[in-house]
This record gives structure tokens, sequence and C-alpha cells, in this order.
């Protein structure tokens, strides 16, 4: 995943709303966006080996909370 992927969903994540939050308590949506913000105004000092861990440890369970959220929310 490129990094510009990750501050697409990491701004994403300023979107939600208090229900969809709510739909996944677990998912840290403040943080989400906190690390959107260094990704986009720290750039150059961006520690490229944590953000590889945040991939590797977070994604795979933000993907499957997302998964859920989707079936759970009404299509607009």
């Amino acid at each position: 995943m490129r990094l510009r992927n990750l501050q697409t969903l990491a701004e994403s994540s300023r979107r939600s709303t208090d229900a969809i939050e709510a739909s996944e308590p677990d998912v840290p949506c403040r943080a989400i966006s906190g690390f959107r913000t260094i990704l986009v105004h720290d750039d150059p000092a961006i520690d490229v080996d944590a953000v590889w861990l945040v991939m590797d440890r977070e994604l795979p369970q933000l993907k499957a909370a997302l998964q859920r959220m989707a079936t759970r929310l009404p299509v607009e």
C-alpha cells in the first residue's frame, strides 16, 4: 500500500459520523485521524519502519472492522 493510500484512508476517518464510530467502538477513529496529520504534515520526518508496523499490525483488523461497518450501515 502506498503512503498516499494511507493518507486517504486516514482522511476518511475524519468524516465518520457518531453512528459509524459507535458501530465499531474498538476502531480508534481519532487516532487514525492523528496518524493522517503526521503523514501529511511531517512527510520528511516519517519513520518508514513505524509506518510499516502500523500497516502490518493494524490494517488487517481495521479492514475487518470496515467490512463489518459496511454491512450494517444503509447505502445512500
